[in-house]
């Protein structure tokens, strides 16, 4: 049972309204619906690259426009990149360039059969197990130049991070995974990593 209060319970009814009528809100309704929004912590969780980093810089910055805090949580080699564009940083296990090669390497689902010989795959669960309790470190430690403390009330994480899932579910939170590649049906080209020609 949700006991709502009378403005936010109107507020929904006719934020509904307008969704199911179909008529886009002008500023003023946005503003009204929006004025009980709580400014929340969020974690940004990325692995990857700088181009997959980046998009999430931009949504970062966004949300701090709304007054939220957020803490974008990647790898160590970013945290420059990260700062420079005014959001708090985190460091995430794994190097982005070692993720880089086994992806290469291994660029379908299955691992190549030279991979397996090499021992990557071992290599490989021992980095992803040090990225996901890095997960949950980001999730709860204060930060770790400040001293502030910080626990996420909300994470948005790219699918490769993994811990995700686990952080969200303890705390009992919403968890966005997010993907800046189509992962919905298109006949346009194939999947990015089911690596078929096109």
């Amino acid at each position: 049972w949700i006991n709502l209060s009378q403005d936010y319970s109107h507020a929904l009814q006719k934020k509904n309204e307008i969704i199911l009528s179909g008529i886009g809100l002008c500023k003023e309704d946005r503003l009204k619906l929006n004025k009980n929004v709580p400014h929340l912590a969020i974690c940004i969780m990325v692995v990857g690259s700088r181009g997959d980093v980046r998009p999430f810089i931009a949504l970062g910055k966004e949300l701090l426009k709304a007054k939220h805090r957020v803490r974008l949580v990647t790898h160590e080699i970013f945290r420059e990149f990260v700062k420079e564009n005014g959001l708090e940083f985190f460091p995430l296990a794994g190097d982005p360039a070692e993720l880089m090669t086994f992806m290469v390497k291994n660029a379908g689902l299955i691992p190549s059969m030279s991979s397996i010989l090499d021992g990557d795959i071992k290599k490989k669960r021992k980095l992803m197990a040090d990225i996901m309790k890095s997960t949950w470190r980001a999730c709860v430690q204060p930060d770790d130049e400040t001293g502030a403390a910080f626990t996420a009330e909300a994470i948005i994480s790219n699918a490769p991070t993994f811990g995700h899932t686990h952080c969200a579910q303890k705390l009992s939170i919403s968890l966005h995974i997010i993907f800046t590649m189509p992962w919905t049906p298109t006949e346009a080209f194939p999947h990015p990593p089911c690596n078929v020609d096109y």
